[in-house]
């Protein structure tokens, strides 16, 4: 390395990255279970207050919902719902109003095999929503479910994603 060179491992300054989040289970306040939380009603919410890094402008946030069920039946869903803020330490409440996503995260089918890791189609929080410095709260429930008995088939959560650009530093 010559003089006036950056290590190698700081030689990526100025550029964007992908970033993926992973929140387990035991994220969420209200969850029981530290990788899983079996979910047995519609409207059980979890919430998760995240300290982001500083996202590109231009960003937006996908957010996934990783889970599974004992169900093989194949027509039966469930819809996740996933709601945010953004809390800027030091101002705003971490008891702030939480706001649907741009884009919901659409029903997830049941796989034929039980048991199976399902991943939601992604949910969107548009670019401009979260900013530098903000924190962001997150409330997931299952908004509905189709087929499903939650009283006695198992629906469990296992992890949240989310995925975004890494802004430029």
């Amino acid at each position: 390395m010559s003089r006036g060179t950056a290590p190698p491992h700081l030689q990526q300054v100025g550029t964007a990255e992908r970033t993926k989040l992973t929140l387990k289970a035991g994220d969420f306040e209200g969850a029981t279970g530290v990788y899983t939380q079996r979910v047995t009603s519609t409207g059980q919410t979890y919430d998760a207050l995240v300290n982001l890094p500083i996202l590109s402008a231009s960003s937006h946030i996908n957010v996934y919902v990783l889970w599974s069920t004992d169900s093989t039946t194949t027509s039966n869903t469930a819809t996740w719902r996933l709601r945010y803020a953004a809390v800027t330490p030091e101002t705003d409440a971490t008891t702030a109003t939480v706001a649907v996503l741009t884009t919901a995260i659409a029903a997830d089918a049941a796989s034929a095999t039980a048991n199976t890791l399902q991943r939601t189609a992604a949910g969107v929080i548009d670019a401009g929503n979260v900013l530098e410095g903000d924190m962001l709260k997150l409330r997931l429930d299952i908004a509905s479910v189709v087929g499903f008995a939650l009283a006695t088939d198992v629906v469990n959560l296992h992890s949240v994603e989310l995925e975004f650009i890494r802004a430029v530093i």
